[in-house]
């Protein structure tokens, strides 16, 4: 996304039972009917099953107990096996809980109680929205957040129009959840670089760093308006450093240039 002198507003902010039915009885000289009859019904097995005259499939289709890290959970193969992918992958497949999370400094968390524990199809509320139905689990993606060197998984949710983001994080033996706006998470990079916006000229490129169940949010460049004077003005940061807005075009346009990251559909059913 390139932002230009007035940027982008992007807010900061998934039994018929078969009984057999038995031989024709054939007839013979010197035996009775009854004697037949008695012969055939000690050699059947008592409710034997029919025998098909289809052969079965040789490959069948997957089951219905299949779970979802071996049929939906992809996207992670190019990233070392860790105890840490292991639990992403687990919580996406609705295998284990996620533990809601707060982020430093985002106005969406306060006063919001943290710390509850629940399953990724269980959201109903996300930073004091509250919903008839729990969220739709749209789409995810890894990405290394924090550049650590281990992943962090992205997912996408919706209720309809509206969107959010979570960003879950694997520390200490739990998963924790950081949850974000729909334009308070724009354009994540594969390098954790992402956009948010509190307004159309205030724009901030951030990203992430984490300490279990807390997580922080850190500026790496930004524009912000400044309405005080007689003229609207706007500055442009490139850290702590104000520069000019040529510079800041330039950083804008080496962030889009970037590798993004990849998303992968989130199929609902098993």
């Amino acid at each position: 996304m390139k932002i230009r002198k007035l940027l982008p507003c992007i807010g900061i902010s998934l039994s018929l039972c078969a009984c057999s039915t038995s031989a024709p009885i054939s007839t013979s000289l010197g035996k009775a009917s009854e004697d037949i009859l008695s012969e055939q019904t000690e050699k059947e097995e008592p409710h034997a099953p029919a025998v098909s005259e289809t052969p079965a499939p040789k490959e069948e289709e997957p089951s219905q107990d299949e779970t979802q890290d071996t049929r939906k959970i992809t996207g992670y193969e190019d990233w070392k096996s860790s105890e840490a992918l292991d639990a992403l992958i687990r919580a996406l497949s609705l295998e284990e809980t996620i533990t809601e999370g707060s982020i430093e400094g985002n106005s969406y968390y306060d006063g919001l109680k943290t710390g509850n524990t629940y399953y990724l199809d269980e959201v109903m509320d996300i930073l004091g929205y509250q919903f008839e139905k729990p969220l739709q689990i749209v789409r995810y993606a890894f990405a290394d957040m924090d550049n650590d060197g281990q992943p962090e998984a992205l997912v996408e949710m919706a209720n309809g129009g509206d969107g959010w983001y979570k960003v879950l994080h694997y520390d200490n033996g739990k998963v924790f959840s950081f949850s974000f706006v729909y334009r308070g998470f724009e354009d994540p990079n594969a390098d954790g670089i992402y956009i948010g916006s509190n307004g159309a000229a205030d724009n901030y490129y951030l990203h992430l760093s984490f300490d279990e169940e807390k997580a922080k949010e850190i500026v790496a460049a930004y524009s912000q308006s400044d309405s005080s004077g007689e003229e609207f003005v706007i500055h442009y940061y490139i850290g702590d450093k104000e520069v000019p807005e040529e510079d800041f075009i330039k950083y804008s346009d080496e962030q889009e240039n970037k590798d993004g990251i990849i998303w992968h559909d989130y199929i609902t059913e098993k």
